[in-house]
């Protein structure tokens, strides 16, 4: 079987704001995000996790790739668009 990449959009519903990461798994990688917020990490999503809630944020899917190599480069391509 072949592992599928996934470029998602995490946005924050209260201010608009968003996050543009690759995963595996995009729901479960949400859950990392929340779980190390709860754990203080200190990134900007973290703390905007902790101030606005989990409730505050949605995922989205943007694109699916069979090569990590693909993924990363259109993660990096969205992120500095």
């Amino acid at each position: 079987m072949t592992r599928r990449f996934f470029v998602y959009v995490v946005t924050n519903a209260i201010n608009g704001k968003f996050y543009v990461g690759k995963a595996w798994n995009p729901s479960r990688r949400l859950t990392q995000h929340f779980s190390q917020a709860r754990r203080g990490h200190q990134t900007m999503l973290h703390r905007a996790i902790r101030k606005h809630g989990p409730s505050a944020f949605t995922i989205r899917v943007v694109a699916g790739f069979t090569e990590e190599s693909d993924a990363l480069a259109f993660e990096r391509s969205e992120i500095a668009r």
